[in-house]
């Protein structure tokens, strides 16, 4: 981390841009009360984490949204943060509440794997165990796993125990 900064080149605002600290303070309402309409306010200013929060309380709801959680993830995804790309990737994969499509699921995991989402990483290598929309691979879901486990995913961990493959 920078100790200090001389100077800043600031981009202009698009026109109708909320300003940062606008999406910070709903941000901030949305993660203290995790209610579902400021969560979605966070994600209509541009909170990839907002929409990752919206999301989760779609999905998790009593009777769960999972259509419009996979919406709110594909959003967040597209605002670059990977728990929503992991949230997508794993819906997708499975067809959990939405079309199944494996091949963009993958994509998405492999996405948030990248940004080091440790449950992105150990279901990406699940779908190399089982050829879901990837060739399988077993190399490659050793490989997955091993940076999951590092990653602290303990489920990655018992996978690489379980198959002897070391951590």
């Amino acid at each position: 981390m920078a100790i200090g900064i001389l100077f800043a080149v600031v981009p202009a605002r698009r026109a109708g841009a909320k300003p940062a600290a606008d999406v910070a303070s709903v941000l901030k309402a949305c993660l203290d009360k995790g209610e579902a309409a400021v969560c979605e306010k966070a994600c209509k200013l541009g909170s990839g984490r907002g929409c990752f929060e919206a999301g989760t309380v779609s999905y998790q709801a009593e009777k769960p949204a999972k259509k419009k959680a996979a919406g709110l993830f594909d959003k967040g995804c597209t605002l670059k943060e990977p728990l929503a790309c992991a949230n997508l990737g794993l819906m997708l994969v499975k067809g959990d509440g939405i079309p199944k499509d494996a091949q963009r699921g993958n994509k998405a995991l492999a996405w948030a794997c990248d940004k080091d989402d440790a449950t992105a990483c150990t279901e990406l290598g699940n779908s190399y165990v089982a050829g879901r929309g990837v060739p399988r691979d077993l190399n490659k879901a050793i490989e997955l796993h091993r940076r999951a486990c590092k990653l602290g995913d303990q489920k990655a961990c018992a996978n690489l125990d379980a198959a002897g493959a070391g951590r």
